[in-house]
């Protein structure tokens, strides 16, 4: 197992549901006052950290954030922003024309739209499979990013995955840059590991806060490449309390895991993220 050291003590990794991490949230909140817009930005921050070892891997810069509409976009939003920030060539293609709702995920759109990161939004008329693939197909084309990631569907995801998401997996699945998946690879179940129809086979899932359940299955294998554990700046006792430790299950595939804070070039905290939301993208 290939691991990452750190400066700082790890603590060990558990296993969570997403009904669990929504608890996390939801006691994050309303027992150490952290709102979920800081949530997502300690996730981003991890998230952003995966990148750039990635990028310093490839001695690269080009990025493409490819994002939903929901908690998993939100978190694509604000680490383009920070990847922005450490002077990386940062593009965001946002999958869904579907209108953001979520508070947190709508101030990181608009921080993004702010710096002109969002280069292209899927048009309404795109809405089959084929249409979906060929409009992120021309964007990779024209892109020719250096690392891509996937901020499509988060663990809320329920399959089948349908209509133009589907052509949008096809698509990052063809690309030839590797995949970096934020929390799950989208189309891959958190709770069984059972992949849809199509799922994203990432080269670097960064997980936040917890291991899911679904890892664990054989099905994900493929799906998952490296894993690497990302706190959310929660504190370590209240994730303690839900779920069971990885470390029971010392046969589980998991590639490495990096339970220790980031340490990102220059972010600047701002908001944040909802884990375990229900949003499927």
């Amino acid at each position: 197992m290939q691991t990452h050291d750190h400066t700082e003590p790890s603590t060990p990794s558990r296993v969570l549901t997403a009904k669990e991490l929504g608890e996390v949230d939801r006691l994050a909140a309303s027992e150490f006052g952290m709102p979920p817009i800081l949530l997502m930005e300690h996730a981003a921050i991890g998230l952003a950290d995966a990148a750039v070892r990635m990028l310093s891997v490839l001695d690269r810069t080009s990025v493409l954030v490819v994002c939903g509409s929901g908690g998993n976009g939100g978190d694509g939003f604000a680490a383009g922003r920070l990847l922005q920030d450490q002077e990386l060539d940062v593009s965001i293609a946002i999958v869904t024309p579907r209108s953001v709702e979520r508070e947190d995920v709508l101030a990181n759109l608009r921080m993004a739209e702010a710096r002109g990161l969002i280069r292209s939004r899927m048009p309404d008329q795109v809405d089959s499979p084929d249409a979906a693939e060929q409009w992120l197909d021309a964007i990779i084309a024209e892109r020719s990013p250096d690392l891509i990631l996937d901020c499509l569907f988060g663990i809320g995801f329920h399959g089948p995955v349908e209509g133009a998401p589907l052509g949008v997996i096809r698509s990052l699945n063809n690309a030839t840059a590797p995949k970096l998946a934020a929390d799950i690879p989208s189309g891959l179940s958190a709770e069984t590991g059972r992949p849809s129809d199509e799922a994203v086979v990432a080269d670097v899932t960064a997980t936040f806060c917890a291991l899911k359940p679904g890892f664990e299955a054989l099905d994900a294998q493929g799906h998952l490449g490296e894993v690497i554990v990302v706190p959310i700046g929660v504190p370590a006792d209240l994730v303690g309390r839900f779920g069971r430790p990885a470390s029971d299950h010392p046969d589980a595939p998991w590639r490495a895991v990096l339970d220790t804070d980031p340490e990102p070039a220059d972010p600047a905290p701002t908001p944040g993220r909802t884990e375990g939301g229900s949003e499927a993208y």
